[in-house]
């Protein structure tokens, strides 16, 4: 595994003398044979957005960066026709993350940012060793597609297919950072809800993009419990009780998906139907 910053990272001098020992600490907590390249960029959002598409284009020519995050897993088929995996981490939080860590020196008060900034590295290693399990054991490979069509029946089918392996991408990562990461979380229950209790009407394309962020919020909600055993007891806040009985299904359907996908055994069907019941309880049927 290689580690690399980027010329315009404003963190350079500092970070290049203990590469090695970054490049240790990520293979002892990893162990990926498929991740190639840890990416530290500037921390300038626009910069780092820049770096992660121009660097990963040999493996991705489509990579999406959110605004508002600080790292970010890149994934597929290189040039050379093999699987590989790149993180990239903005520079602040990879500088908070090694303050964390105690691998520098200086003293940082701000310790809910260290924390999240180890949080959010730990979360893409995850991704990471979710990725390489889809590829080694189940020869899953993301989709490369720009976009789709979701006023089409079969493209939008594809669509949910591919989004549901994301989102169960996103539980394994966040179960996989919670197990490390002990420190006590913000409670986001009332969010949760009020992405829940959203039922603004819009378009189906538009409304789809709100099904796919109410269950991608709540798998990372839900990670946090299950991993420390805690039961929710949130759903009797939910307006809908329908809408409640159905998410009470997908957390128990998380549980197992990810008991049996550590087993060997990889299905996203019943987390499609899941889908699929949500929207059509919220919205209307297709």
């Amino acid at each position: 595994m290689e580690i690399i910053i980027t010329e315009d990272c404003s963190f350079k001098s500092e970070f290049e003398p203990i590469k090695n020992k970054i490049a240790e600490y990520f293979s002892k907590l990893s162990n990926l044979s498929t991740l190639k390249k840890v990416i530290i960029t500037d921390h300038d959002f626009n910069n780092y957005s820049k770096s992660v598409k121009e660097l990963s284009r040999d493996i991705d020519k489509n990579a999406y960066v959110s605004e508002n995050g600080g790292a970010v897993a890149i994934n597929g088929i290189s040039t050379d026709s093999t699987f590989n995996q790149y993180i990239f981490i903005r520079g602040d939080i990879f500088y908070a993350f090694l303050l964390y860590l105690c691998l520098d020196a200086k003293v940082d008060d701000n310790l809910n940012l260290r924390e999240l900034a180890y949080s959010i590295v730990l979360h893409e290693i995850g991704h990471c060793i979710y990725s390489e399990i889809l590829y080694t054991k189940y020869n899953y490979v993301g989709s490369n597609k720009k976009g789709y069509n979701l006023s089409l029946d079969n493209e939008l089918d594809e669509y949910i297919y591919h989004e549901c392996i994301t989102l169960t991408s996103e539980y394994y990562a966040e179960h996989f950072m919670n197990s490390i990461c002990k420190e006590s979380k913000k409670d986001y229950t009332k969010e949760m809800l009020n992405i829940i209790n959203d039922n603004y009407f819009d378009n189906r394309v538009n409304n789809i993009g709100k099904i796919y962020r109410l269950i991608y919020c709540f798998v990372l909600y839900i990670s946090y419990y299950h991993t420390n055993s805690i039961k929710l007891s949130f759903y009797e806040d939910i307006c809908n009780p329908r809408i409640g009985k159905v998410l009470k299904r997908l957390e128990n359907e998380m549980i197992i998906f990810y008991d049996k996908f550590n087993a060997g055994d990889f299905n996203v069907n019943n987390i499609i139907d899941i889908f699929r019941e949500i929207y059509n309880i919220k919205y209307s049927t297709y």
